[in-house]
This record gives structure tokens, C-alpha cells and sequence, in this order.
């Protein structure tokens, strides 16, 4: 039978991965910001390594949550940690939950640079083609 132990080691690693994801990110919105496409290149690719890897974990997590709840269904990090009396798996569980919010805001944020850079470049193509047909004033505001 799977322990309380092996589950807590495993959100451990996803906690961990999760914070090398934040970090990368970062440095994935510094590449958007500073205009570095080589840098941003590499960030990519080592995000969907990471990715790849908490997905792995996550499907053993699952697997784990599934065999120390006894009624087969799955139980909630919290309540298990209550019911086998482990504080670290609460503290470990606590780490995951916060960096993966963490990995949230900052992929939002990413996507909103994103988005405005992809903004503005059609809007200095449309420019540069002369095609007037957009006002060149943001009418939101």
C-alpha cells in the first residue's frame, strides 16, 4: 500500500517544479519585455520540460490520493494530512497550492503582454501598408 510519505515526497517535487515554473516564466516575461526571441526560445522550451514532468507527477498523485482514501473516492490533500496526522503533507500541499497561483497571475500576466504586443504590431503593419482603416486612437478609455 501506497503511504502518506510517498504522496507527501511527490506534491513535494510538484511544489518544487512549480516554482522552477514560476521563475521561468519570469524570465519568459523579461524575454517579452527586453525583446529577446532566442532567450524566450529557450524559456519555452525548457517550460514544456517542466510541464511534461509535474504532469507526471500529478498522474502519480492522483494514483496515490485514490489508494490512501478508503472509500475510493478521492479525498482532498487537507483531509488526508487530517486523517493520517501529517503536518507535512499539509505544509507541502500549502507550498503547492501557493506557487501554483503564483504560476497562474504570472501566466496571465504573460498572456496580457502577449496580447499587446500582438496588438501592436498589427497596428504598426497597418501603418506601414497604409491601411488607414483602424483608428489609430483606442477608443476604450
Amino acid at each position: 500500500m501506497k503511504t502518506i510519505n510517498e504522496l507527501t515526497s511527490v506534491i513535494q517535487q510538484e511544489a518544487e517544479l512549480a516554482e522552477l515554473l514560476e521563475a521561468l516564466l519570469k524570465e519568459k516575461q523579461n524575454a517579452f519585455i527586453y525583446w529577446k526571441p532566442e532567450e524566450l526560445d529557450s524559456v519555452v522550451k525548457e517550460e514544456e520540460s517542466l510541464l511534461r514532468r509535474i504532469a507526471e507527477l500529478e498522474k502519480t498523485r492522483t494514483s496515490l490520493v485514490t489508494n490512501l482514501s478508503n472509500d475510493g473516492e478521492q479525498k482532498k490533500l487537507s483531509m488526508l494530512a487530517e486523517e493520517f496526522g501529517s503536518d507535512d503533507l499539509r505544509v507541502q500541499a500549502l507550498r503547492l497550492r501557493i506557487a501554483s497561483e503564483n504560476v497562474m497571475k504570472r501566466n496571465d500576466q504573460n498572456k496580457q503582454l502577449l496580447q499587446s504586443s500582438l496588438s501592436f504590431v498589427q497596428h504598426t503593419l497597418a501603418l506601414l501598408t497604409n491601411n488607414y482603416q483602424r483608428q489609430l486612437i483606442d477608443q476604450k478609455a
